[in-house]
């Protein structure tokens, strides 16, 4: 054990100082005018740090913000008390979290495959890939990076739990016993999980994923537990989201609408991933095309086809008797895994239950694409037993080179917040949101024409007038009194 974490603890330090190569930047950046005001900067009780008034509100603040993440409140109270409201700090806090991510998903892909240079390079890819900027940049999604944490700690317990030590690819039916300390402890770090953000609701059955890959069958009594967490706090969830009104605010979307800009997020998320380009803080909803709708469901049924051909490598498909032991992983069902991962654990962020008026966001990748590096740490591990490590080498630093160039210049976009919105407005179009954040943000830093014009171009576009007040507001900064009394 203790030459294992020895052999492990290099390769972690290497992975940890290449994760803070593009985000130290962010410790000089600052606070953006999106959410950082309601969790920061004109939070009082955040601002005023830990205490018992404090610890109660973040349990009891049904609605604020539109979610129920009483972990996150404590977290960046906590830092209010250590580094009294820094934005270096709480930039850079996101980023250790971030780097102890990386690590932690190191170990348990080095668990999973056995192979410790196919781990570093998937958890170096998940990473250093640009679409994890806006959860490490933004402060406001310390839910994401604190909840990912945890659910990865309680991942490797639930390893444990399995007694997974090293994947081989026949294991013996004694290798399954249970741990139950493991057990409770992954139950422990997914409940703390999920009070940092619900959207790892899907925990336990990721976890029941990985249990059929490595056994061919799941114990569904030590998922038991897991589901009540889940269970529960789904109903808080959706209680406190109502009655915030995110999910009000997105009732006028068709569910027809709903369902084909899911399918369009699908693809879009599979090229953002291959092709990580114009990506932006707010990705307006809309109808999406027809040729979106359709390449994302072409990429959604060919996931569900490699899934169900792994399965049938498996013979359960076609009912073969499953009485050989120890039980033999087919090469494809460990990549069919982390697929179903993906799908899985993007499920409650599709947009099915539209929760805001985005179409996708980066963010909601942050946690999915865990299981796109349990099939990357899979292929790169068969791939290392019939080739030279030097011919697989080259390419994957080239890369992981240019995910890291790549990631650098997207952190960059969120130095403030005309820099965040200047790059949203340039890369999508009729965004309203970029537009009327950015025209705030101009008329209130002494550039008030300029900001006028950024707000009456986001009126024009918004057909509910729901920026009017905001424009009328500028047009007064900008010294357009008469303008502004045709507004209102």
């Amino acid at each position: 054990m203790k030459s294992s974490l020895r052999a492990l603890f290099l390769p972690a330090l290497l992975l940890v100082l290449a994760v803070w190569i593009p985000y130290l930047q962010t410790g000089h950046f600052f606070f953006v005018y999106y959410d950082d005001n309601d969790y920061v900067t004109t939070n009082a009780m955040v601002r005023q740090g830990l205490s018992w008034s404090g610890f109660c509100w973040s349990f009891a603040s049904g609605g604020y913000a539109a979610n129920w993440h009483p972990l996150t409140w404590l977290s960046l109270m906590a830092d209010a008390s250590l580094f009294h409201s820094s934005p270096m700090a709480l930039h850079l806090v996101n980023v250790c979290f971030h780097a102890a991510s990386a690590v932690v998903l190191l170990v348990i892909l080095r668990l999973w495959t056995g192979n410790l240079t196919a781990a570093w390079l998937a958890a170096a890819f998940w990473a250093f890939h640009p679409l994890r900027v806006e959860s490490v940049a933004w402060i406001s999604e310390r839910k994401d990076v604190l909840s990912t944490f945890l659910a990865l700690l309680a991942t490797w317990a639930y390893l444990k739990n399995m007694g997974v030590d090293i994947c081989t690819r026949m294991e013996a039916e004694s290798s399954s016993r249970r741990h139950p300390g493991w057990l409770l402890a992954s139950t422990a770090f997914f409940a703390l999980a999920f009070l940092a953000k619900p959207a790892v609701v899907t925990f336990p059955f990721l976890m029941a994923l990985l249990e059929f890959t490595r056994r061919g069958r799941v114990r569904w009594r030590d998922l038991e537990l897991l589901f009540w967490v889940a269970f529960c706090g789904m109903l808080v969830t959706i209680y406190v989201q109502d009655k915030g009104g995110a999910i009000r605010s997105a009732a006028a979307i068709p569910y027809v609408g709903r369902i084909l800009n899911a399918c369009a997020s699908v693809g879009t998320y599979a090229v953002q991933t291959v092709i990580p380009r114009h990506l932006a803080v707010f990705y307006p909803w809309r109808w999406p095309s027809a040729t979106e709708a359709l390449f994302g469901a072409a990429i959604l049924i060919l996931i569900l086809a490699f899934i169900l051909r792994a399965l049938k490598q498996t013979g359960l498909l076609t009912r073969q008797p499953q009485n050989a032991t120890p039980w033999q992983i087919p090469d494809a069902l460990p990549v069919a895994a982390g697929l179903a991962w993906f799908l899985v654990a993007l499920g409650p962020m599709i947009g099915l239950l539209q929760v805001g008026q985005q179409a996708h966001a980066d963010r909601f990748t942050y946690w999915p694409a865990i299981g796109l590096s349990f099939s990357l740490a899979w292929m790169l591990a068969k791939a290392l037993e019939t080739s030279p490590r030097w011919r697989l080498m080259l390419p994957a630093g080239l890369v992981l080179a240019a995910l890291m160039i790549l990631t650098g210049m997207q952190a960059s976009v969120w130095r403030n917040t005309e820099t965040l919105f200047r790059w949203a407005t340039e890369v999508t179009q009729n965004n309203n949101v970029a537009k009327n954040n950015l025209g705030l943000y101009l008329c209130a830093h002494g550039r008030p024409q300029e900001g006028a014009n950024c707000l009456m171009l986001a009126y024009h576009e918004d057909t509910k007038c729901a920026t009017e007040g905001n424009l009328a507001w500028g047009l007064i900064r900008a010294n357009r009194p008469k303008e502004a009394e045709r507004v209102l």
